[in-house]
């Protein structure tokens, strides 16, 4: 895969999730969801008692956590945004975790091995999941070791990660919000299959209209407009260039097949300096294979 496009999709990934919960504001409104009883933050919590700690470039192909902060410096708390499933996500989490830890520790690294204890936060993983696949209340990373002589003999593993599913409820608070942003962002999006920009807009003012994350609508509606224009335009992108790898298997020779990819892109509404970089030919290289289709 192009590795322009394998990054690009995950650097436009729930960026709107990522915009809204870097917001101290909103992100102790997240963190008060699977934490109702803490009263006492609710009532005395401000924005200097969160910390952002986002783990970015984790693994080679540029994977990176959606979100990370601590809590009064006692707690790390990670969340994902799914909206799409994936039973991997205790093995993503366990890369997250260990990353962020590893960060923290650095200045501290020689004490690692000294007899006093070095104290750090409370970890708590979460995913917030907005597919319509059905999913399971927590995800373990037990599920995911393989089966042998150790699990059969009674030795279980010492190493356990458990990803609950932050729960959605009709409540209107920030996780049901986002939800509903989410829902119909797919809504318009289908209804404005070729305007974009449209389905973004039009997105946004059912939010507002409805009470739908209003307040961060209304404050921040162009930035958000523009990452949810680039989030449609870029998957519209990857979805061609899946089908691209698809077709490509049964085309005659790696030439054809790039070609049908360029003229598919090109009849779609995508530039050319856009498909010369997915495809990995020049500009000019596209413009010969366009005028010869037209013919």
């Amino acid at each position: 895969m192009n590795e322009d496009i394998k990054n690009f999709r995950r650097e436009v990934k729930d960026s709107v999730f990522t915009y809204l919960f870097g917001i101290p504001e909103y992100t102790r409104e997240l963190y008060l969801c699977p934490h109702p009883e803490d009263e006492e933050f609710q009532k005395h919590g401000t924005d200097q008692d969160i910390e952002i700690v986002t783990s970015e470039n984790i693994l080679t192909d540029a994977l990176y956590n959606d979100l990370g902060f601590t809590v009064r410096d006692r707690l790390i708390f990670l969340v994902e945004a799914q909206s799409t499933y994936s039973p991997n996500i205790p093995i993503r989490m366990l890369m997250y975790l260990a990353e962020t830890y590893r960060q923290r520790l650095w200045p501290q690294r020689r004490q690692l091995y000294s007899e006093y204890p070095i104290m750090i936060p409370r970890p708590e993983v979460y995913v917030l999941y907005t597919g319509k696949k059905k999913a399971p209340d927590v995800f373990r990373l037990s599920d995911h070791f393989e089966k042998g002589d150790a699990e059969s003999n009674g030795l279980g593993s010492s190493v356990e990660i458990c990803v609950p599913v932050i729960p959605v409820r009709e409540n209107g608070d920030i996780v049901s919000q986002y939800v509903s942003f989410c829902h119909i962002s797919d809504e318009q999006r289908k209804k404005y299959r070729n305007d974009h920009r449209k389905a973004a807009k039009e997105t946004i003012d059912i939010c507002i209209k409805n009470n739908i994350l209003k307040k961060f609508l209304e404050s921040r509606r162009m930035e958000v407009e523009g990452i949810m224009f680039t989030l449609y335009d870029q998957d519209e992108i990857s979805k061609q260039y899946d089908q691209y790898l698809k077709d490509k298997s049964r085309a005659e020779g790696r030439a054809e097949g790039r070609e049908a990819m360029a003229i598919n892109m090109h009849q779609n509404g995508l530039d050319i300096k856009t498909i010369a970089k997915v495809a990995e030919v020049s500009e000019e290289q596209v413009q010969q294979w366009i005028d010869s289709a037209g013919k």
